[in-house]
Order: structure tokens, then sequence, then C-alpha cells
């Protein structure tokens, strides 16, 4: 029987989260629950750290051009989101910002960066986690599998069930449709925090969740917490993400926005082809309860 749900799971040997790979955490038992109602699944663990100084150089070069490559997405993804957004406002902001993190992330003097200084331990971490994503985009990517579901071990939901119901109602309702193509379902910011609010449209509701799903005008996304792809979808995704080369280096939440907002400019992907829930089933529990408001 042809899997129907591939499901990655992202962790590391020194997660705060530790149960997530065990049969208590929320991927394993999403797919002992599914696989119990018919649907196959499979699950893939990414768990190790995987950077190497061969495979990249952390000096003060890379922590600078990493710094300032985040910041340089992350502004033109507000004017992406918001067109409306001044830019005499939006540069000297992230001007600022850019001064403090360089303050805060690199030894002073030009003094070279040490292994355990904040700007190298910041850098490994993200390709770390980079790495773990692509493995498992790429694992999903050639899997037979429709759907993929790729969550981070910060990932919760309080009701299991509810999610296995609502997951097997939509795959099935969505099988044939043409969108969406990938769907957030993390609660990790709300959209007014996020500045998306003006995109979205009702589409339908995920019942048994308590769940309103919303397409998108853009494409956006709510963090890489817990996002279920149409793997034919993931397919040109990974592909756009290799584009992007690993340094300088940005948290893959960005990264995944780099993406986008690419595929969006192309015209791969357009109106309707994101969908975002609201109050989404899985929580992002590092997070939720700084970030929730609004």
């Amino acid at each position: 029987m042809p899997e129907d749900l591939f499901l990655g799971l992202v962790t590391h040997p020194a997660t705060r989260f530790p149960r997530s790979s065990t049969p208590e955490g929320l991927l394993p038992r999403l797919a002992e629950a599914m696989t119990a109602a018919g649907i196959p699944a499979r699950l893939e663990v990414h768990a190790t750290n995987d950077w190497t100084p061969e495979l990249l150089t952390i000096d003060r070069a890379t922590v600078e051009a990493s710094i300032d490559a985040e910041l340089d997405v992350e502004s033109r993804w507000r004017r992406y989101v918001d067109p409306s957004v001044p830019t005499w406002v939006l540069g000297p902001f992230m001007a600022a910002r850019r001064v403090y993190r360089r303050r805060t992330l690199l030894p002073g003097r030009g003094r070279p960066v040490g292994t355990d200084d904040p700007g190298a331990r910041m850098v490994r971490r993200l390709v770390n986690i980079e790495l773990a994503h692509m493995t498992l985009m790429r694992e999903a990517a050639a899997s037979p599998s429709a759907w993929t579901l790729i969550a981070e071990d910060d990932a919760e939901c309080g009701d299991v069930d509810a999610l296995v119901g609502d997951l097997a109602s939509f795959m099935a309702e969505r099988r044939d449709a043409p969108d969406p193509r990938y769907i957030n379902v993390s609660r990790s910011f709300g959209a007014r925090r996020l500045g998306i609010e003006g995109l979205l449209t009702p589409v339908g509701a995920w019942p048994r969740t308590h769940a309103q799903a919303f397409a998108a005008e853009r494409p956006i996304t709510n963090t890489v917490c817990a996002i279920l792809y149409r793997t034919e979808f993931l397919r040109d995704l990974v592909r756009t993400m290799e584009e992007i080369p690993i340094a300088p280096v940005v948290p893959i939440d960005w990264k995944l926005n780099e993406a986008v907002m690419r595929m969006h400019s192309r015209g791969d992907i357009g109106p309707g082809d994101c969908w975002t829930l609201d109050p989404a089933p899985v929580i992002q529990s590092s997070m939720v309860a700084a970030s929730s408001g609004g």
C-alpha cells in the first residue's frame, strides 16, 4: 500500500524536548494513529548535528555576513507581506538592529571569533537546524507520499485524535484539488503579529480541532514549527531552497521565506496556494506563550 503521509521530525541531541521522539511524542503518536485509521504514514526522525568545519568555516566574516543576510531577508519579507511599509521607516530600524546584533554577537576590537563566542554558536546552531530540515525535506521529496508534514521537536497537540480526523478529512477532500500546496498548521505567531490579516480569506473549517482555514492572497509562513506540504510542491520548494547557498547563514524560517518570495516572483505560487489555520491545532510550545497575543 503506498504511503499517504510522510512525517519528518527535526530534533537534536541536546533538545529540551526529548519526549518528542519517543512513543509519547506528537509525530510518533500521529504516525501510529494515522496508520491505524487506514492512512499509511512513514515517520523519519533527524536527531543529529551535522555541521563540520569542512562544511562551513565560521569566522568573523561569516557571522557578520549572516547577520546582514538575515536582516536583508526580513526587510524584503516585510515589504512582501505589506508593500505599504515605508522604506524610510524600515531602513533605519534594520540598521539599528544590525548595530545591536553585531555588538551582541561579535567580540570587540577586531578579535577573531572563537568557537564558543555567541556569534559562532548562533551560526553553528542555525546550520545544524537547516541541515536537519533539508535532509528531511529531501527524503520526503523522494518518497511516494502524497503529503508531507515536517515538524520541530517543540510541536505539541492537545488532541491528537482530533488532529488525525481533520487531517484525514482534509487529505481526502483535497486529494485532486489544485490547492492548497502547503498549509501552516502551527500556532506560533498570531496573524496580527505577522501582519497578514489583510491577506487571509476564510475557506472552511477543521471542525474536530476547532480551527478555521484561511487562504492567503500571497503565500506566507508562520515559522517552520509544523507545515503540511503537498509533496509534489515540496519537490519544487526543495529545488528552490537548494538555489540559496548555505552561507551566509540565515534561520531556516527566513530561508523558507526567501524561497517562497522567489517562487512567488517567478509565478510558481500565487493566491490560494497557501493556507493557514487559526487557531492552529499544533502549538509551538517553546514560544507560543510569549507570542500568541494578537
